[in-house]
């Protein structure tokens, strides 16, 4: 989506550097990606060949604002609204593992006693007859069905959560700690969703940055990433750490600083440090978090963990290159024999 204030003929755009592919074909590449890195971080190195989509409520709702504020006319077809806030939580989930799971059929009723799969994978009614337990699901969640069948693919969410999120988007543009961000003048210009394709080190790795505005007068680059939360939004600096957004804000900035280096245009304008938007779904108190001290910041996770950005890089492409995910690299270089080092 690119605002009104970006049609500037007289300015290159940063939009000329970005990696013009859809979505779908950017989620399809296999540069490394924040994403996985953070699972590579979290989960070892068998989360780099994992498959598994992960999917929370909280992931759907930060999504659901992000295209709203940044690609409204893609909501179509990423989204279906549906009523669905009258099925549990748990049945949701056993409808939904049935229908990725088996052969689209014409009613959650024609699956029959395959049914007990899912009943049995979720722990649901353990103590009743399988006989009744089907009967209770195909009771409860054919409406879900039906409307899992007909959303051909897209997310499904409520009319309560199309609200929230529009009540998001509507604070972030009119806030007093937000509203600037996305005003800007003849000279700057506000982009959404531009995604790029780099090599860090021989590296490959991809990413897209959910907001970046440029002023072409001062030279300079600012970029954002919007997090929404159902936390206190003054609590954000221990999700910083949790959810390992110190690999995206490190990331992010390095690999777009080396783009912007390489370019005539470009390579005298300075990147400025990487911002996160966080507001609070529930309050909507909207609050920014700047990662100026991103040295510092990285200095004192390497202290914790071990680990910077790059190194975490280069450990999962030495996997990838070797195709080796049983342990960590440093276990297959110490041959499986790893010293006792303590940080008290």
């Amino acid at each position: 989506m690119l605002d009104l204030c970006q049609d500037m003929p007289m300015h290159k755009s940063l939009k000329d550097l970005s990696w013009d592919i859809s979505e779908p074909d950017y989620r399809l590449d296999k540069s490394l990606s924040y994403s996985k890195l953070s699972q590579f971080f979290k989960n070892g190195a068998k989360a780099l060949i994992s498959n598994e989509k992960i999917d929370t409520p909280s992931l759907r709702f930060g999504n659901l604002v992000d295209t709203i504020l940044t690609c409204p006319e893609e909501f179509d077809d990423r989204f279906y609204v549906a009523d669905i806030d009258r099925f549990s939580d748990t049945i949701r989930k056993m409808v939904e593992y049935v229908y990725k799971n088996t052969e689209e059929h014409e009613s959650l009723e024609s699956i029959g006693n395959t049914l007990i799969v899912p009943l049995n994978e979720f722990d649901y009614q353990t103590n009743w007859k399988d006989e009744t337990r089907i009967k209770k699901l195909i009771e409860l969640g054919s409406d879900y069905y039906t409307v899992l069948k007909y959303s051909t693919g897209k997310i499904v969410i409520s009319p309560q959560e199309f609200s929230e999120a529009q009540q998001c988007v509507n604070t972030l543009r009119t806030h007093q700690y937000t509203y600037d961000i996305f005003e800007c003048n003849e000279d700057e210009e506000v982009l959404y969703q531009l995604k790029f394709k780099t090599q860090i080190q021989g590296v490959p790795f991809r990413f897209m940055m959910d907001l970046v505005k440029i002023d072409h007068e001062n030279k300079t680059v600012k970029p954002f990433d919007l997090k929404t939360t159902g936390d206190n939004e003054e609590s954000f600096e221990s999700s910083y750490v949790k959810w390992c957004y110190f690999l995206q804000s490190e990331g992010y900035w390095t690999a777009l600083n080396w783009i912007l280096r390489e370019d005539d245009y470009f390579k005298d304008f300075e990147l400025l440090p990487f911002e996160f938007i966080v507001i609070n779904k529930n309050n909507l108190t909207p609050l920014r978090w700047i990662d100026k001290h991103i040295e510092d910041n990285t200095n004192e996770l390497f202290n914790k963990y071990e680990i910077t950005f790059q190194s975490l890089l280069q450990d999962a492409n030495w996997h990838l290159q070797n195709g080796k995910f049983d342990y960590s690299r440093k276990s297959y270089e110490n041959n499986g024999i790893n010293p006792i080092i303590l940080k008290l």
